[in-house]
């Protein structure tokens, strides 16, 4: 479209970005990012935050770290949707000390720091810990969660049910699950695989 001297649009760039990130290509969404700045339309954060959200395996928080520091370089302050976009491509890169430094940053961040009362940041902080081996600090995040009067999610006991559950806590498995509220039919299939691992690990 540009070849042909048609006007490249920032909402037609969204718009591509979008479907990237959702196919996990994450070649494409950094080409498209360049292609912007030879064009001379600035990406803006929706771009930036589209393209890390494409970001996929053990080099997915490295793309994405390049990704945040151009935008910030351009003037750029992450939002919260790009704050969740980078803590989420923590845990394909196993990467426990960047998702908890980011996860402070946001909330060091007066335009952000509202979002620690979302019980989906911290599902994706989470689920991050689990990943990077620290099951440890997810129990502890559950405990600050509830001190901070977050009600936990079905998420939330799923991550801390499999970190429980990985550490052979069986004690904790058992109070965690009686802790756990009235589960409908499609939140028992969310947290189905933790319940059994969690079951599992008692025996």
């Amino acid at each position: 479209m540009v070849q042909d001297g048609h006007k490249l649009e920032l909402s037609t760039c969204h718009q591509a970005l979008n479907i990237m990130a959702r196919s996990g290509d994450m070649v494409r969404p950094l080409l498209i990012i360049m292609l912007m700045k030879q064009v001379g339309l600035t990406p803006d954060m929706q771009a930036y935050t589209l393209a890390v959200r494409a970001c996929r395996g053990l080099q997915a928080i490295s793309v994405a770290n390049g990704l945040l520091a151009e935008a910030k370089v351009a003037g750029l302050a992450p939002d919260t949707g790009m704050y969740s976009a980078m803590i989420k491509a923590c845990r394909p890169s196993q990467d426990v000390d960047r998702a908890l430094e980011l996860f402070h940053e946001m909330e060091a961040t007066p335009s952000c720091a509202f979002m620690v009362k979302d019980w989906r940041i911290w599902s994706n902080l989470m689920a991050a810990l689990n990943a990077g081996g620290q099951p440890e600090k997810v129990s502890e995040k559950f405990e600050e969660m509830v001190k901070r009067g977050i009600e936990p999610s079905v998420c939330i006991y799923s991550h801390t049910l499999a970190a429980h559950a990985a550490r052979g806590h069986h004690a904790q498995v058992h109070d965690l699950l009686a802790r756990m509220p009235a589960l409908g039919a499609a939140d028992k299939g969310e947290c189905h695989a933790s319940i059994i691992s969690a079951y599992a690990s008692t025996d």
